[in-house]
């Protein structure tokens, strides 16, 4: 045999070593799964978590980083399938609570949405800025005022020049007095808020500010990371 022909052979023999090496194939598939466009995240976490040979941190990974996709995507149910198992698999997971928070702000659940982020504040320790500022807004729009500003406060004693945890508390404090303001109206005898001769029987109503608002809220207005 020629040495051309053996060193073909061991260049050969090289390639089918290294392919046929546990995990070898998807070296980069976990950087890839994290990777910001949905349409290169999604099949390299499908990649991750199909590999047996994966450990169950990275198969944990990359069920978060699948859902993650999902949700850019708006396939909220495959979303929640994937972070359900991730959590059944290790319940002590902050990102996992974090995102089916996201997925049930996006489903309209506001009350499972804060649960999930509470959940995520307390497993991730210290101050999670993306959960309190998502839970906060949820605070917000649910109409629950103080714990969305106790929220609010809890992120500016970490970054107190942050302008907009600033003005979404402001807007807060702004909806929370004039919600007050109306229900005093609304209980209010209608001869004591028109001149005599003229009653007022109408519902006071939020301003269309307040109102897009607070729709802007529950939609899951800004991206969290």
């Amino acid at each position: 045999m020629s040495s051309f022909r053996l060193r073909s052979m061991s260049a050969l023999l090289l390639v089918v070593a290294l392919c046929s090496k546990p995990g070898a194939v998807w070296a980069g598939d976990l950087e890839d799964c994290n990777a910001a466009l949905p349409a290169n995240s999604e099949p390299a976490c499908t990649a991750v978590i199909n590999e047996s040979s994966r450990s169950v941190d990275d198969r944990l990974k990359a069920y978060v980083g699948r859902a993650r996709a999902y949700l850019e995507t708006a396939r909220l149910d495959q979303a929640l399938g994937d972070l359900n198992t991730a959590i059944s698999i290790n319940p002590n997971l902050p990102a996992a609570f974090f995102w089916r928070g996201q997925v049930y702000r996006r489903k309209g659940d506001v009350d499972h949405a804060i649960e999930d982020l509470t959940r995520a504040i307390i497993q991730a320790g210290g101050i999670d800025r993306a959960s309190y500022l998502a839970r906060a807004q949820l605070f917000t729009a649910k109409g629950d005022y103080a714990r969305a500003i106790a929220d609010f406060d809890k992120l500016l004693s970490v970054t107190p020049d942050d302008k907009a945890v600033q003005q979404q508390r402001q807007s807060a404090i702004a909806i929370a007095g004039s919600s007050a303001n109306e229900a005093i109206a609304a209980t209010t005898p209608t001869f004591f808020r028109r001149s005599p001769g003229r009653f007022d029987t109408s519902t006071p109503r939020a301003s269309p500010s307040s109102q897009s608002f607070m729709q802007w809220l529950r939609s899951g207005c800004c991206r969290c990371a």
